[in-house]
C-alpha cells in the first residue's frame, strides 16, 4: 500500500504514505504503493478562510470512498500501521488503506500538519515511485493543492492528490481504478468539508 510519510517525519502524499515494496517491486503484506514527485508547486487560492478539523479518529467507509469513484466495490479499511508515529510533533492522523488485487487506494487525513511542510509531501511520493512525478497545481482546493499521475507496475494507472488547508492535510491516491483527478480531488474535497 502507499502511504505518504516525510523523511523523519511525514512526507503526506499521495498521495501521504511511504511505499512498502519488496525488492520485487510487489508490495509487502498489508502495503501498496503511491507515487509522487518533487517539482515545485504552486500554491492555489485559498478555497476556505480556516483550517477545518478533521476527524482522524477513523477512516472513511468503503461505501463512501467507493461512491466517489463511481461505485467501485471497495473492501472495508484498514489502517496503516505506524502511520501516526511518522508524524510531526503535534499532529494527529490516520492512514486508511483499501487494498485488494485489482485495486489500491490509500487515504491519509492529518490534523495539525505544518504548512511549510507541503513540498516534502511531493517528496515522499517521489521516494515512494522512484522517480520524480510531476505535480499540477489544483486552484480553488485548500491553500495549496496538487495531483499527480503515474503507471503502477501492479495496478496501472493511478492518480492521486494532496492537499493542504491551513493545518489540515488529505492526501488520496487510487489506482487500478480508472479513476479521474477529477474523482479523486473530489473525494479530497469532501474529506475536507
Amino acid at each position: 500500500m502507499f502511504q505518504l510519510v516525510r523523511p523523519a517525519v511525514l512526507l503526506s502524499a499521495m498521495a501521504l504514505a511511504t511505499a512498502a515494496c519488496g525488492s520485487s517491486g510487489t508490495p509487502s503484506a498489508g502495503t501498496s504503493q503511491p507515487p509522487t514527485s518533487s517539482s515545485a508547486s504552486t500554491p492555489a487560492p485559498a478555497g476556505t478562510s480556516s483550517s477545518p478539523v478533521l476527524d482522524v479518529t477513523g477512516c472513511p467507509s468503503a461505501s463512501t470512498v467507493g461512491s466517489a469513484f463511481g461505485g467501485a466495490d471497495l473492501p472495508a479499511p484498514t489502517t496503516v500501521s505506524g502511520f501516526s508515529s511518522a508524524l510531526p510533533a503535534g499532529a494527529t492522523g490516520i492512514g486508511c488503506s483499501y487494498l485488494s488485487s485489482n485495486h489500491d487506494v490509500i487515504i491519509n487525513l492529518i490534523d495539525g500538519y505544518p504548512a511549510s511542510d507541503f513540498s516534502a509531501s511531493e517528496g515522499a511520493v517521489d521516494s515512494n515511485v522512484g522517480h520524480t512525478l510531476a505535480f499540477s497545481p489544483i486552484s480553488g482546493l485548500g491553500t495549496e493543492a496538487v495531483s499527480y499521475t503515474w503507471t503502477s507496475p501492479i495496478y496501472g494507472p493511478a492518480v492521486g492528490v494532496i492537499v493542504q488547508d491551513g493545518t489540515s492535510h488529505v492526501s488520496v491516491y487510487a489506482a487500478g481504478l480508472s479513476a479521474t483527478v477529477a474523482q479523486v480531488t473530489g473525494l479530497a474535497s469532501q474529506l475536507l468539508s
